[in-house]
């Protein structure tokens, strides 16, 4: 069974494993070099990033960090809070073998429930433009293209506009 939770200090090295999994099986067959992937990862998924970025985000009440686990070790994660033009998803990955069950959609709605308690109406993502498992999965979950906020030549903004709907937690626990 699939359980969902917040990410703890202690979870960090256990997410850079995941994400380094995930990155190469999302971005290899693009032509990244599995060197290029593996210190992108190292750099912003080390305890020295994330302790800088995304926990002092999260005590702030500015950000959230969200775990898919099953039998204790994480699968997958998703992150969003504030971006420089509103609120954004900063990630979202799972471990291959779990992509297309229901995971990463959960995760994406756990932050869209997070965005709701902010009152944000719109969150934005950028994706690399030949990510097409990304934007088709993005596709399927509301978001739509957004021109002129792109960050550089390869990433595409998308937004999703949210409507206001009952809490995920509240649907159903956080399980699968």
């Amino acid at each position: 069974m699939v359980r969902y939770r917040v990410l703890r200090r202690k979870d960090v090295p256990e997410v850079q494993s995941v994400a380094l999994k995930a990155w190469t099986f999302a971005y290899r067959r693009y032509g990244l070099s599995l060197r290029l992937i593996r210190r992108f990862v190292s750099e912003r998924y080390s305890t020295d990033s994330f302790d800088q970025t995304v926990f002092p985000s999260i005590e702030k009440g500015e950000a959230q960090f969200y775990l898919a686990t099953e039998k204790g070790k994480i699968i997958g994660y998703s992150n969003t809070g504030r971006g420089v033009w509103g609120w954004e998803l900063y990630r979202i990955y799972l471990l291959p073998e779990y992509i297309g069950r229901g995971v990463g959609r959960k995760l994406l709605l756990l932050c869209e429930d997070f965005l709701r308690e902010k009152k944000a109406r719109k969150y934005h993502a950028y994706v690399w433009e030949e990510n097409k498992a990304a934007l088709d999965f993005y596709k399927r979950n509301g978001f739509a293209r957004l021109e002129g906020k792109n960050k550089n030549k390869v990433e595409i903004c998308i937004e999703k506009k949210l409507t206001k709907s009952m809490p995920l937690s509240q649907k159903q626990q956080t399980r699968h």
